[in-house]
């Protein structure tokens, strides 16, 4: 698949179901990402922040891999998110991805450590090189504690490896600077922040990653084709439900993974349970977020 002739559209930010023994639900992930693509969705994007990618163990992720890229079948854009601690770690998943069939990878800037812009550079710049797959920047400073600069990003949009960033800063005048500064045909930009989903399109925006799909794929659809469209008040109306959703599981004091899974649980989308370290929504919460989503819906 030529991915940066593919890489358009809405690509959801998908999540991991999880049993409550902690094991892959191999059966609601695939049943998860056929609504995705029957629904009418561009890609998937898997093992991202929402998909707890950086705190699965290797199994898990190795068997999340297949699950996907089976089911998928080669119809769709299937990236893997690689982030780790480790180059070592990176290059592993990266690994696995290409040996599954994948077809692009996302990884964040090192984390934990804050870093120079010069070494940021040099990571992806590695990543580019050896990846035998494309990769794409993962922009998402509140939780890695490094931003990619916008100097940083221009350079590496002409590195050949590197096809685009997903950029969840919610920083709109960095990503006005991407759209200016780096997007082009060969260098895809994708907003990863659900609440800005409408002005990102409306600037040019080759796509959006979100959470929201996992819950109703319909919404973020309906904002990209009534944007195209010309229909702005439609497009807002599905914005304006879409910013009700995010104040359920999005950028609160919970991980996005906790408070996402209790909504699909609510939902009977998948099981609540997450990986292990984050913790899982108590069930009255989960019959809340039910009912509120429920009457956002409606």
């Amino acid at each position: 698949m030529d991915i940066k002739k593919h890489l358009t559209g809405v690509i959801p930010a998908v999540a991991t179901p999880l049993t409550h023994a902690g094991d892959i639900d191999v059966a609601a992930y695939k049943k998860l990402i056929r609504r995705l693509i029957e629904a009418g969705c561009d890609g998937v994007m898997i093992l991202g922040t929402a998909g707890e990618g950086t705190v699965l163990d290797r199994k898990k992720y190795t068997l999340a891999v297949q699950t996907v890229v089976e089911e998928v079948n080669g119809t769709h854009p299937v990236i893997v998110g690689v982030g780790a601690c480790t180059l070592e770690d990176i290059f592993c998943n990266i690994e696995s991805a290409y040996k599954i069939g994948a077809d692009a990878v996302l990884s964040v800037p090192p984390f934990y450590y804050p870093l120079p812009q010069a070494s940021i550079e040099d990571f992806f710049k590695i990543l580019a090189k050896k990846s035998k797959l494309p990769v794409m920047v993962y922009n998402i400073p509140a939780l890695t504690k490094n931003n990619v600069s916008i100097d940083t990003i221009r350079r590496l949009s002409q590195e050949e490896n590197i096809i685009g960033i997903k950029d969840s800063s919610g920083d709109f005048i960095y990503f006005q600077q991407l759209i200016k500064y780096a997007q082009s045909d060969k260098f895809k930009v994708f907003m990863g922040r659900a609440p800005l989903i409408l002005p990102a399109m409306l600037l040019g925006a080759d796509g959006s990653m979100t959470p929201i799909p996992n819950v109703i794929p319909e919404l973020e659809l309906d904002i990209h084709r009534k944007v195209k469209a010309a229909d702005m008040n439609g497009a807002q109306q599905s914005q304006n439900k879409v910013m009700e959703i995010v104040k359920l599981f999005g950028y609160t004091g919970n991980p996005v993974s906790m408070n996402l899974k209790g909504l699909m649980s609510a939902l009977d989308i998948c099981e609540k349970y997450t990986a292990e370290t984050i913790p899982v929504l108590p069930e009255e919460k989960v019959k809340e977020f039910g009912s509120i989503f429920h009457e956002i819906i409606e």
